[in-house]
């Protein structure tokens, strides 16, 4: 496939003591369930796919309580969306986690704080060659930044977010810092990736729900444009992201 990954079975992917995450890579921590079916493609449980983009989440519950299985609070929460094309994909891995000095309590849980992103830039069965994949390395950023940029909430939550430029022509967006509380903040969040592999610009949007729900999908989204006309078609709606 795309990449191959390797499992402690001791720790399955995660850890819980922070002490011992702290360790860890990002290359070397599952994003997705340990193991994966069918029925494991829902919005509670934070994995979809839709066309051409993907998105799949695991996380680590802050204390052993009677939620659901698929609700917080959350010590850890790891999302990572994509786009394949033909041969070649671009995806983004977001790893958020509580500071250790925070006090763990789920009454009042602490917010996710963004740890690591992990960029991955591929081809199917091989290394990719940027030469050969010049897609893949070429221009920074996507042109003009996110084609269809997301709404991102009231001012306050608008300001939790950050968007970087990565090789590829590839723009992200995503919040640093993500409340598990609805007392304050009630829109949900977004993490977005626009990237242009050929003729065709691509947007995925994965947007989640607020509060103890962060791991559940509200939709996973994607835009597809003729990348010579995408400024001609560019949305233009008041309630998108202002810049």
């Amino acid at each position: 496939g795309f990449g191959r990954h390797n499992n402690n079975n001791n720790n399955n992917g995660f850890d819980a003591d922070l002490s011992t995450a702290a360790t860890r890579t990002p290359l070397s921590m599952r994003y997705w369930p340990q193991e994966m079916t069918s029925f494991d493609f829902r919005g509670q449980q934070g994995n979809m796919c839709v066309g051409v983009a993907y998105t799949v989440c695991d996380a680590v519950k802050l204390n052993n309580d009677n939620n659901g299985a698929d609700d917080g609070p959350f010590l850890e929460l790891r999302s990572e969306i994509g786009i394949i094309e033909d041969s070649l994909r671009m995806r983004v891995k977001f790893d958020y986690g509580i500071l250790s000095s925070s006090s763990n309590t789920a009454k009042d849980p602490p917010p996710l704080h963004l740890k690591t992103i992990t960029v991955c830039r591929e081809r199917l069965e091989e290394w990719p060659c940027n030469r050969r994949d010049a897609q893949l390395f070429t221009s920074v950023g996507a042109n003009g930044g996110l084609y269809d940029p997301p709404p991102v909430g009231c001012d306050k939550q608008a300001s939790r977010y950050m968007s970087i430029d990565v090789e590829g022509g590839a723009s992200i967006l995503c919040p640093y810092l993500i409340d598990q509380t609805t007392s304050t903040l009630k829109d949900g969040w977004v993490l977005s990736l626009d990237w242009t592999p050929g003729s065709i610009r691509y947007q995925v949007d994965r947007k989640f729900l607020p509060g103890e729900k962060i791991k559940g999908l509200r939709t996973l989204e994607l835009s597809e444009v003729q990348a010579l006309e995408a400024d001609t078609y560019r949305p233009k709606d008041a309630e998108h992201m202002r810049q």
